[in-house]
């Protein structure tokens, strides 16, 4: 089975906790297509997804450079993440073999 999904996320603006300087809002979107697979007459699972996130104005909490142990509210600019997941899963003997979840992002 092949998939494809796009969404688009908000976080409104808020204000820092510390100082009540004013944080923008923060827009996500995000894109994943994959495919789920059964193999050798359902005794191997493989499934694969590639994904990809951009955000604009992201929130990010910092450490106050000022106050040990305190920490700040403040838009970080723009961030993208995107990476790939496998995971898979066989079956030898009628038991399932651990499943493994290689992560690359």
């Amino acid at each position: 089975m092949a998939y494809a999904t796009y969404s688009r996320g908000y976080k409104g603006p808020t204000f820092d906790g510390t100082s009540a300087t004013p944080v923008n809002k923060e827009i996500a979107k995000s894109i994943e297509v994959g495919l789920k697979s059964t193999w050798l007459d359902r005794r191997l699972r493989v499934n694969v997804a590639l994904f990809n996130t951009d955000f604009d104005g992201y929130q990010a909490q910092v450490q106050n450079p000022d106050v040990v142990g305190q920490f700040i509210t403040l838009n970080a600019g723009q961030l993208r993440t995107r990476g790939v997941r496998a995971r898979g899963q066989c079956l030898t003997g009628g038991r399932p073999v651990p499943e493994w979840w290689p992560h690359f992002q």
